[in-house]
């Protein structure tokens, strides 16, 4: 009898240590000074009872220790018993089939079940085949025809055509004089002598006779550093009409930017560094205009500034980068059919041809496959290809994961093999959707950001290593009920999560494929400063990660706080993230009738159930899960 006991002891020993070994928190490197040094734990030996990581979570007693250390020995003189030397050795090595990830959810490899091409079977949809490819930018090398997500500026001066026109404070900045992983950038400078500075950015762009539509939208990426200052409401996107090849001027329209920068500086501060500078990220600032005359044949194009007013000539630059310019619906018939997260979509879609794919998920199928069965031998996959067909029901249509489901691979990351990249690649599959069911959405991730991040490794100044992690390429898959279900007995994390309500490692994954993770590093050290501008950063496992709310995810939407902030990612219980406003000017955080709850969560009529990030305020992202979690996104044991 007591050898049977010894053997369920032992077999329970083991089935814990497969759950659990990989659920061990991250251990910080000592020369990583963003976290307080913690030593590993004890590595898995035959006859252990507990794995390591349960003992230090449990805080066992020095007599429970004592006494599990009698027990261990009884174990392990009963496995010397009945294993070979052999076999006890190989016990010290073993890992489940498939060797889950060291800091997070998600199953590597099942991706690889779905025969994904390397890039996607029509690389370009239907809206890119309509992108004006205009004259002063340039494609990124080789991969020209998928690069349908960034027109870029070239990445060095020469390249420059004498068709754009730079004047005033305006410079160009080459990738390798920034900071940052981010394309090229011309500089608008705010600081002069004179403390007026002024320039712009100017090109003229003739309308082809099939790109001659009656709504357009401009887009770019930019970032006002934190001295940045104009005295006046003066950095202006502008639109300039002409006919007779660009000869004779129509009309315009505009819109001022400097009201947007100085609104993110007050409502966002906080979610910078220590709290302060929190509206110097990477965003996306975007507007559309329509045609008003059919004669128009060329658009001048200007971005700039006057009445510069910055003292100080460090941090006083507005960058700009990835221009975009590609028509759009009409904005007169958008309220009455599926729209994007940008409120853009090609074409009006009945509602009656939606395919209903399980809870707020709807698909538009192309007009040669009106009928579509969806099974677990037929699933239907989502990718950069279709993405625009994908529609999520919130009270508007929008397609949150309309371009962004591609990435690039840059110079400094590490791919999945663990190789540094020595060229930029282009990554057409970073995120990759299965319907398999009405019951999940399965999300394949490579979590490779969509945005400019910054140089990891980090070296700060004097050469003292800052975080020596890299950002890598990675193989994850999770699942998200489509029709997410209340947990009653759901716990929020206390302000130290001591209780464990989150995990350590993933909790969700924003609409980019990127992971969110709770608000702590080790030793319940508050991560949420240690972000790069744009608000992430690599673990120990070269992951790239979001402890707060992540600015930067909006591209391509605009959120510009003046209604409610769109839809940034899932929680893995299936609800959904939506940024930091509730309606005009007023963040979620700051409500006080229908607030937030400890887990940052409310119900509405049009959003139902739903999570918002709450800059500056604990718990920042999530604050645990509002709904019940499928098991298969936690790593083994938790």
């Amino acid at each position: 009898m007591q050898r049977t006991i010894f053997g369920i002891l032992t077999l329970s020993s083991l089935f814990i240590f497969f759950l659990t070994i990989e659920a061990q928190p991250p251990q910080e490197n000592k020369d990583f000074p963003f976290s307080k040094e913690k030593k590993s734990p004890p590595k898995f030996k035959p006859g252990m009872v507990l794995p390591p990581f349960a003992m230090e979570v449990l805080e066992l007693t020095p007599e429970q220790r004592t006494k599990l250390k009698m027990l261990e020995n009884k174990v392990s003189a009963e496995l010397n018993k009945i294993l070979s030397k052999e076999q006890l050795n190989q016990m010290t090595t073993l890992r489940p089939k498939g060797s889950f990830e060291k800091n997070g959810p998600g199953i590597p490899g099942e991706r690889k079940g779905l025969n994904l091409p390397d890039q996607p079977s029509n690389p370009i949809n239907s809206d890119y085949n309509k992108s004006i490819n205009l004259p002063i930018f340039q494609r990124d090398n080789l991969e020209k025809v998928q690069n349908k997500f960034g027109i870029i500026f070239p990445g060095e001066s020469k390249n420059l055509p004498k068709s754009l026109k730079l004047q005033g404070n305006v410079e160009f900045k080459p990738p390798i004089q920034f900071k940052e992983f981010v394309p090229a950038t011309i500089a608008l400078d705010s600081h002069s002598s004179n403390l007026s500075a002024s320039g712009s950015i100017r090109f003229i762009h003739p309308l082809k006779s099939e790109e001659k539509k009656r709504w357009y939208r401009i887009s770019f990426r930019g970032m006002a550093e934190r001295n940045f200052n104009l005295s006046s409401d003066s950095l202006t996107l502008q639109v300039n009409y002409f006919s007779q090849k660009g000869t004779n001027p129509l009309d315009g329209v505009k819109k001022e930017l400097y009201p947007l920068i100085l609104k993110d500086r007050k409502e966002l501060a906080v979610n910078g560094l220590w709290n302060q500078n929190g509206g110097e990220v990477w965003k996306t600032f975007a507007f559309e205009f329509r045609l008003p005359f059919p004669e128009i044949d060329t658009l001048e194009i200007q971005l700039g500034f006057k009445n510069g007013h910055a003292k100080n000539a460090l941090y006083s630059k507005f960058y700009v980068s990835e221009i975009r310019l590609y028509p759009i619906e009409s904005m007169e018939t958008k309220q009455n059919n599926p729209k994007k997260g940008s409120s853009i979509v090609s074409d009006p879609v009945p509602i009656e041809r939606l395919i209903h794919l399980g809870g707020r998920w709807y698909y538009n199928p192309p007009t040669n496959t009106p009928s579509l069965t969806i099974s677990p031998t037929n699933p239907l996959i989502i990718d950069a290809s279709n993405a625009n067909r994908l529609f999520y029901k919130d009270g508007n249509w929008t397609n949150p994961f309309y371009e962004n489901m591609t990435a690039w691979l840059r110079t400094g990351y590490l791919d999945i093999q663990g190789n540094q990249v020595s060229k930029d690649r282009f990554i057409p599959d970073n995120v990759v959707i299965e319907f398999r069911d009405k019951q999940m959405m399965i999300v394949h991730a490579k979590n490779i950001p969509n945005h400019p991040t910054a140089q990891f490794p980090e070296y700060r100044n004097g050469g003292k290593m800052g975080n020596p992690s890299y950002i890598q390429e990675h193989n994850y898959t999770y699942y998200l009920p489509l029709a997410p279900k209340r947990n009653p007995n759901a716990i929020a994390m206390d302000k130290t999560n001591s209780n464990r309500a989150l995990p350590m490692g993933s909790t969700g994954i924003a609409i980019n494929g990127v992971v969110f993770y709770n608000p702590f590093d080790a030793d319940n050290f508050d991560a949420t400063n240690l972000m790069d501008r744009c608000c992430g950063h690599p673990s120990p496992d070269n992951r790239y990660h979001y402890h707060k709310y992540p600015v930067c995810v909006k591209s391509p939407f605009v959120d510009e706080g003046m209604t409610h902030s769109p839809l940034i990612g899932f929680a893995f219980d299936g609800f959904p993230i939506y940024g930091p406003y509730e309606a005009k000017s007023l963040m979620a955080k700051d409500l006080k009738k229908n607030a937030l709850n400890e887990f940052n969560m409310h119900y509405d009529e049009v959003h139902g159930w739903h999570y918002h990030v709450t800059p500056g305020k604990y718990p920042y992202i999530i604050g645990g899960y509002w709904g019940e979690v499928d098991r298969r996104n936690f790593r083994k044991g938790r």
